[in-house]
């Protein structure tokens, strides 16, 4: 208490000498002024370089929106975000998050921006009663089951859960008719993903592509010769916005309904599709067209001060900071239990840019997921609109879960609005 409270005096200027010695008493006359109050410290590793770094950039700007909105503390806790930038290199993360647990001691680490990474993290923090680590954007399915931890977190549902809703959507968009998805060779992620979709879609057709094909023309024989009406294109990144362009550019989306993973479909790669992105589909966390008061302000106050359109990775770092700040309410402040804040994380509720923010029992988020396709608006600018939104429930793994379920939210907190909104 006093080291703390001789440390503050050395920062002061100017003060009296019977002004110290007046603070002094007080100090030893009444032990809570004299103390440090606890400060919740975060760590962001993610990337703000390579390529992913709009993913990473767009999450952090999101969070710290949420943080400014709150206020710059949450629950009331000083914060104190660390944030390291891990070029997109999971073994750069994986180093970062071990100088956060050992130096600064941080309660919460998050911000990995590739599925990749989250893995390589989750398999460094897995230890119960360390810090909290929370997936901003893949559930990876491992932890979702018998495997699930206290210490961790995904804030959007578990990647099956995506892939079941892309599949339920490719079957509607072309009923009775074929379908087709196209994966990257060698990426468990999206071999997983065709798995899952192919439950559902006995009879889908799979495509492989070579590592490092940069032309892609025997998918495309391959595909106008399946001549599939709906077709999911697992691709990502700029292997994906270079097949797209040249499926576009040779005039094969004709006809046939177009999905893309999610992240393809956010603002910083609609502009590199260009033309390409008219027509495609996703299934994405967030949509800025649902009638939600939260996500409109949360999309006008993050344009104006970034002066650029959020993505939904934006969006789930400002959802974020208002669960985080609830879960800290929680806890009155007191977060230096972690397996205690773990629990609280686990049973807050907050009203989100997603709509009502909440965890099953496996700490996978129970939060919509909704179609958007590429357009133009009214002014012309290229955008993801709502066509529908899908409720989530806990996802099949859930069961084999050994944590406690949460509460259930009350009836009046647990719609989502889904009529869209009109684009100006």
């Amino acid at each position: 208490m006093l080291t703390y409270f001789l440390y503050s005096l050395r920062h002061v200027k100017r003060i009296s000498r019977p002004a110290i010695m007046l603070l002094a008493a007080q100090a030893f006359l009444c032990p809570q002024a004299g103390q440090a109050a606890e400060i919740l410290k975060l760590g962001f590793v993610t990337s703000l370089s390579g390529g992913t770094a709009n993913r990473g950039q767009d999450f952090a700007d999101g969070f710290k929106l949420g943080l400014k909105s709150l206020g710059g503390r949450l629950g009331g806790v000083e914060t104190d975000l660390i944030l390291i930038d891990d070029q997109g290199q999971p073994e750069a993360a994986v180093k970062a998050v071990g100088r956060m647990i050992e130096r600064e001691h941080v309660h919460l680490i998050s911000g990995p921006a590739s599925p990749e990474t989250v893995l390589a993290v989750a398999a460094a923090v897995k230890t119960d009663g360390g810090p909290l680590f929370v997936s901003p954007a893949f559930g990876p399915v491992s932890l979702a089951g018998a495997d699930c931890r206290l210490g961790f977190f995904s804030l959007v549902p578990s990647d099956e859960v995506f892939a079941e809703t892309l599949a339920r959507a490719l079957s509607s968009e072309s009923p009775g008719g074929a379908s087709a998805a196209l994966i990257p060779a060698n990426v468990l992620r999206a071999a997983r993903q065709a798995e899952t979709m192919r439950v559902l879609l006995p009879d889908l057709e799979l495509f492989e592509t070579t590592a490092g094909e940069l032309v892609f023309d025997k998918s495309f024989q391959a595909i106008k010769a399946s001549q599939p009406r709906s077709v999911a294109v697992l691709l990502g990144g700029g292997v994906g916005i270079g097949f797209l362009r040249q499926l576009h550019a040779k005039g094969l989306k004709g006809g046939k309904a177009v999905f893309v993973d999610w992240p393809l479909m956010e603002p910083a790669h609609l502009q590199a599709l260009g033309e390409s992105a008219i027509g495609l589909r996703a299934i994405a966390p967030w949509a800025d067209d649902v009638e939600n008061p939260v996500s409109h302000k949360f999309a006008a106050d993050f344009e104006d001060e970034y002066r650029t359109p959020p993505s939904s990775f934006a969006a789930l770092g400002f959802d974020l900071a208002l669960i985080l700040d609830q879960a800290v309410k929680n806890m009155g402040g007191r977060v230096a239990d972690r397996s205690q804040f773990a629990k609280a994380f686990a049973n807050s509720q907050a009203q989100g840019a997603r709509g009502l923010i909440r965890f099953a029992n496996n700490h996978f988020a129970l939060t919509p997921l909704h179609l958007r396709e590429g357009m133009r608006d009214a002014k012309g600018r290229l955008v993801a609109a709502r066509k529908s939104t899908a409720n989530v429930a806990a996802d099949r793994h859930a069961s084999a879960c050994r944590l406690t379920a949460p509460e259930a939210p009350a009836p009046e907190e647990s719609g989502n609005a889904k009529k869209p909104v009109k684009r100006p």
